[in-house]
C-alpha cells in the first residue's frame, strides 16, 4: 500500500481515497481520454496491467491491484514511468 500511496502523491494527474482495506484500489486521472484507451496504451508502454474504471461506470478512473511483494513491482510504479503514458 505504502508504493501506491507514495506513487499518487508524487503523480500530479492521479488522485485517489486511500483505501482502508482490500487488496485493489481507484485510481482517478484528469486526462481527456476514456479509460479503455488509457488502460491499453499504458499495457503496451509500460507492462502495467490495470482495470479501466469504465468497467465500473466510473470514468476517466483505473482500477490498480497492490496485493504483491516487491520483486513483482508493476512497471507503472517505477520512476518516469508515468510520462511513457502520458505521450499518447
Amino acid at each position: 500500500m505504502q508504493i501506491l500511496d507514495d506513487w499518487v502523491g508524487s503523480e500530479p494527474h492521479v488522485s485517489y481515497v486511500k483505501p482502508k482495506a482490500g487488496t485493489t484500489a481507484l485510481v482517478y486521472y484528469d486526462l481527456d481520454i476514456s479509460s479503455y484507451e488509457f488502460c491499453e496504451e499504458m499495457y503496451k508502454k509500460t507492462g502495467a496491467f490495470v482495470t479501466p474504471g469504465d468497467c465500473f461506470e466510473v470514468p476517466h478512473s483505473m482500477r490498480i491491484g497492490y496485493a504483491y511483494g516487491k520483486q513483482h513491482r508493476s512497471a507503472l510504479f517505477l520512476p518516469g514511468a508515468w510520462n511513457i503514458v502520458l505521450v499518447l
